[in-house]
């Protein structure tokens, strides 16, 4: 294990897993060693991976330099299992029986049933908010299929997919928040009547767009109360992350991109990572400006309840000046067309 680059399969003649010496399928595929700043190792790798697609091998990769970011690269590529380079034999050798054991076609039938739960609970909470906010059954239920079989298509798009995978084992709300932004993006954009190129970078930047939590300490993730000034700074660099990831990947349009970094600035320059405002924050941010500040207020968290539309909404009226105000009122008679109630203005800290 201590050759860098080294990529093997696992036979049962060494751990007693059920593989013949006529099948080509390895138990476990384990990468050990392997730089991730080395580029041309990583495509080798990812060359390896790609031809066993579909074969259902569970991946259990070996890190020469485990840190979260590493880790959360490593399982965005199909690791089901991380480990230190310097892992004991024995913590090895559990790690790949375990593996070897598993069924991984089964693991992913109940991870995707999962993942399709998660999304048709969403998509029946939007059609829930079209009725209420006063739209006919038949367009909800019309928007709510549609809009259930775009997240379902995006999520096994492989670059997206490997990244929901990461996200639901690293922190399921972000999955959660990932995929209900997703569905209101989806619905909103298709009432903006964007066409299907831009309605598809959206909702791929709405997946995408919070995997920069996956470095930020649970600590902070899951504090009950308010982030110190320091812990703040640190919950900002999220998207700077996120973007960074992404980049590695060399597969995502340059609109997704900008989306994933700028989905927190603000038209009066008070957002960040960039603190951009006005003409600088294009169409694309602005509308998923709008629909992630929305999906995290109706959402609860560990620091606060979940609010109703209409307050949430009420809040978003009250960001006076930073928020697009033509895309908001078309927001607001899409999910909520009642006039909200006017209350104080809250500070989206998260």
């Amino acid at each position: 294990m201590s050759n860098l680059e080294q990529i093997f399969p696992l036979h049962n003649h060494a751990l007693k897993t059920k593989t013949t010496q006529h099948t080509k399928r390895p138990n476990v595929l384990v990468i050990g060693g392997l730089n991730l700043d080395d580029l041309e190792a990583e495509q080798r790798v990812e060359g390896v991976i790609a031809r066993l697609l579909g074969q259902d091998v569970p991946i259990l990769w070996m890190l020469s330099q485990p840190s979260m970011r590493n880790q959360v690269r490593a399982r965005s590529r199909g690791a089901m299992a991380v480990l230190p380079a310097s892992a004991s034999s024995e913590t090895i050798r559990s790690a790949v029986i375990e593996l070897a054991s598993l069924n991984p076609k089964e693991f992913k039938e109940r991870r995707d049933q999962s993942i399709r739960l998660i999304i048709g609970d969403i998509c029946a909470k939007i059609a829930i908010m079209l009725v209420s906010a006063g739209h006919s059954d038949s367009f909800s239920n019309r928007t709510r299929e549609r809009i259930y079989r775009l997240l379902l298509r995006t999520i096994h798009v492989r670059e997206i997919g490997y990244w929901m995978d990461t996200v639901s084992i690293v922190h399921r709300p972000t999955l959660y928040h990932s995929i209900l932004m997703a569905g209101i993006a989806a619905t909103f954009a298709i009432k903006l009547d964007l066409n299907n190129d831009d309605l598809h970078k959206l909702i791929n930047a709405a997946m995408l767009h919070d995997i920069g939590k996956m470095l930020v300490p649970m600590t902070i993730l899951e504090k009950p109360i308010m982030l110190s000034d320091q812990e703040m700074a640190v919950m900002q660099r999220h998207p700077d992350w996120a973007h960074e990831l992404l980049q590695e990947q060399a597969t995502h349009h340059p609109t997704v991109l900008a989306i994933v970094r700028h989905h927190h600035e603000l038209l009066d320059g008070t957002g960040y990572p960039l603190g951009l405002s006005g003409q600088k924050i294009d169409i694309h941010m602005r509308i998923a400006t709008i629909c992630d500040i929305f999906s995290a207020l109706i959402e609860k968290r560990i620091y606060k309840p979940g609010f109703d539309p209409h307050t949430a909404f009420a809040i978003m009226l009250a960001m006076d000046g930073k928020l697009d105000p033509y895309l908001l009122k078309i927001f607001g008679y899409l999910f909520v067309q009642t006039k909200a109630r006017s209350i104080r203005e809250h500070e989206i800290k998260r």
